[in-house]
């Protein structure tokens, strides 16, 4: 009988979590993963995770949140989960529920670990270290304070409604 475990190694700074034994991966490990990575973030390792899945045959959407929160602390200090050795039927829950494009996926471990330092590279050439998260927050929060064109003419459609007043027209008040 399989028992699924969670292997995980430091390569150059990069985190990699390789699941073994693990046919089917299920929430537990991947948790355990989560709990590594934050620690590993808190000793300032690089925000690139790097997470082998050969191996793995069946990933059910349980593990979907996990995996996003996971991509949620690497992008808030400027890196991303890196996924590799997908098998296809592992990739289905990701297309299912529209959230593929949040990941990487790269065929071979040595792409994603050179995917990872050149990310690195870069953060590191506009003086984002990843030991710094308040950095790249800093600069993902100036850009969604930001109003575009459509949002400011929405606000100023929005500000004095009359009540009773039909919504413009192009424009969806929400209420149908």
């Amino acid at each position: 009988m399989l028992k699924p475990s969670l292997q995980t190694k430091v390569e150059e700074g990069f985190l990699i979590g390789e699941f073994w034994d693990c046919r089917r991966l299920d929430l537990k490990p991947v948790e355990e993963l989560a709990r590594v990575f934050e620690s590993h973030l808190a000793h300032g390792g690089h925000p690139e995770l790097v997470i082998d899945l050969s191996g793995v045959e069946y990933a059910g959407s349980t593990v979907l949140g996990t995996l996003l929160r996971m991509q949620k602390m690497a992008v808030s200090r400027g890196g991303l989960v890196i996924l590799c050795r997908v098998d296809p039927s592992v990739r289905e829950p990701f297309l299912a529920v529209r959230v593929e494009g949040l990941f990487r996926f790269v065929a071979e471990l040595e792409d994603a670990l050179a995917l990872a330092r050149e990310r690195a590279a870069a953060r590191k050439a506009r003086g984002q270290d990843g030991a710094n998260p308040g950095r790249a927050r800093q600069g993902l929060s100036t850009i969604t304070r930001r109003a575009g064109p459509l949002r400011r003419a929405r606000r100023q459609v929005n500000s004095n409604p009359e009540p009773g007043d039909p919504s413009p027209e192009g424009v969806s008040s929400g209420e149908e």
